[in-house]
């Protein structure tokens, strides 16, 4: 036989995740498709339970043909490793031909997987090429290390992505469009993804529509920035950098602000920021609101999450100039670009001869790291 293993967060699942089953039974052949939704996924995090996404799977995949829910990873315990699961089918199925269904992104970081090696060798790997990877590139770079053996499952070349669908949710945007109707229903009906609804309505009417078109932009880039930080604290953080960018000077004095007599108009709202988020939404985290506070200034020795912010904020996409060129390959360097970029900027249109004190020891901080790598 044919088995295909086809597994994730599904958190949710989507209509590009159903036509990668439905693709991948057709064009394969496959006389089964087991869908695994993760237990416990080691790449990313996952706030959703497991029944939730268990249930959610169902919904999606109900009626496919060929196609089968498998709880093996939901059931057992400790981190779901795919190499783990591909050994358990292979003692299933040892005579059958096994194939590893994936998305062009999971092509491009393969190399990261636990024992990619292992995982070549039990399975074909079966890609769905997405909108915005080299596939050739990614498949020859697996196949030269890793022996990989990969064949391509033709789809729908498009951008939907479940972690853009949870922002949707938790912004209150409709998302109909991309994601079942049952498994929508059942999304609104147990309250999922909108754990911060109370937060993004409060904001709402805080600030200029085109202030919070900004933040909704600046939100979703901070949760697709390569972090290990804690969704949440972005999700937070990035909602929140600019809660007090519409203030007027005649608030401050509700908040015990007083402004830096050498700071900048145009960055402080930041500090100011961080005192709203703290009495406006009762925000106690520091780390969050160290990210608010430094988001526009920066600081030498910036905290993962304090670069994911200021990052998110300088290259989302509504931005009016080109940020293609400020992406590097991890999240430092990123930043570092466009502290460097956002510097150099602001010097020219202000005709200043030095910048503000703290954003000069930040510039003066990342420029010797880069310098002495």
């Amino acid at each position: 036989m044919k088995v295909g293993v086809f597994g994730g967060t599904f958190s949710p699942p989507h209509i590009t995740h159903i036509e990668m089953a439905e693709q991948a039974v057709t064009q394969l052949l496959l006389d089964k498709l087991f869908i695994l939704p993760n237990g416990i996924p080691p790449h990313k995090y996952c706030r959703e339970n497991k029944l939730d996404r268990l249930n959610m799977a169902k919904l999606a995949f109900d009626g496919l043909p060929n196609t089968v829910i498998d709880t093996y990873e939901i059931d057992k315990q400790g981190e779901s490793y795919t190499y783990q699961t591909l050994l358990r089918f292979k003692d299933i199925y040892p005579n059958d031909d096994i194939y590893l269904i994936i998305g062009g992104d999971s092509l491009r970081d393969f190399e990261t997987w636990k024992n990619p090696d292992k995982i070549a060798d039990l399975a074909s790997i079966a890609v769905c090429q997405r909108k915005g990877n080299d596939y050739e590139n990614d498949k020859a770079d697996a196949e030269k290390r890793f022996n990989a053996k990969i064949v391509e499952v033709k789809i729908t070349q498009s951008e939907i992505s479940s972690t853009k669908i949870r922002v949707d949710y938790q912004f209150g945007i409709d998302c109909s469009d991309r994601v079942p109707k049952q498994v929508d229903e059942y999304i609104v009906n147990r309250g999922l993804y909108s754990y911060y609804g109370d937060y993004v309505e409060k904001l709402k009417q805080m600030l200029k529509p085109s202030r919070f078109k900004h933040t909704y932009y600046t939100t979703l880039t901070g949760e697709m920035l390569p972090s290990k930080c804690d969704k949440d604290k972005v999700f937070l953080a990035c909602l929140l950098h600019d809660c007090a960018k519409n203030m007027s000077p005649s608030e401050y004095s509700k908040y015990g602000f007083t402004p830096d007599k050498n700071m900048p108009e145009g960055i402080l709202h930041a500090p100011l920021g961080a005192l709203v988020a703290e009495k406006e939404f009762g925000i106690t985290d520091s780390e969050i609101l160290d990210a608010i506070r430094y988001h526009t200034t920066a600081r030498p020795n910036m905290t993962e999450l304090d670069m994911v912010v200021y990052t998110a904020d300088k290259i989302e996409e509504s931005r009016p100039y080109p940020v293609k060129h400020l992406y590097a390959d991890n999240l430092e360097e990123t930043f570092t670009n466009c502290l460097l970029e956002a510097a150099e900027y602001v010097s020219k249109r202000l005709s200043m001869t030095s910048y503000y004190g703290l954003t000069k020891q930040a510039i003066d901080f990342y420029l010797n790291k880069r310098r002495n790598k």
